[in-house]
């Protein structure tokens, strides 16, 4: 009999209604864990470094930049997205820099479909559900990238990996009924 463990501090993924994979957070929940709002404040205050955070995860040639995470945070910041950051630790809501958004979600709409497809997260066949989220609330959709990202990734442990484990059962003991068989005595 063999069972699948999860490690310490791992929890099982959620899947969706027809048993497909689904996001573990909503992009509204922003404080939500790992993370918390530590992590909404983190991504608000250089969104550039975050964008390059989430590209890092990725395999090359799934989108532009994809496991560069310096190439993938200049080229946010040199879009707008010092801009944003900077619309954001001014207090002006996300959508007030509407011009930003489109192109920053030109920059992040492939990123997240490409994180979807390697996390086998179900993409849905119209796209305005992410296209949405990217061009009107960025930083929500960067948060729950990378909460996404370290949900799904292997646990660090005092400098080693831990994955989920497979266990075998030890083989079953049998007793037998009646005396017991002694060895001659020499």
């Amino acid at each position: 009999m063999t069972a699948v463990m999860p490690f310490m501090g791992q929890q099982a993924l959620k899947l969706g209604p027809s048993g497909e994979h689904v996001w573990q957070t909503d992009w509204n929940e922003c404080c939500a864990q790992p993370g918390g709002c530590g992590r909404c404040c983190s991504v608000g205050c250089c969104a550039p470094c975050a964008f390059g955070r989430v590209v890092r995860q990725l395999p090359p040639g799934s989108c532009c930049c994809a496991g560069n995470e310096v190439g993938a945070c200049v080229g946010y910041a040199l879009i707008g997205g010092s801009m944003y950051t900077a619309a954001g630790l001014f207090g002006v809501p996300c959508f007030a820099t509407p011009v930003v958004g489109v192109l920053l979600a030109c920059a992040n709409y492939p990123v997240r479909r490409a994180l979807k497809a390697k996390y086998g997260i179900a993409q849905h066949p119209d796209v305005c559900p992410d296209c949405a989220v990217v061009t009107f609330c960025e930083l929500c959709a960067l948060c729950q990238e990378i909460r996404e990202i370290e949900l799904r990734q292997p646990v660090m442990m005092m400098g080693m990996v831990a994955m989920p484990t497979v266990v075998e059962a030890p083989p079953m003991m049998t007793m037998a009924i009646g005396q017991p068989e002694m060895p001659p005595v020499k």
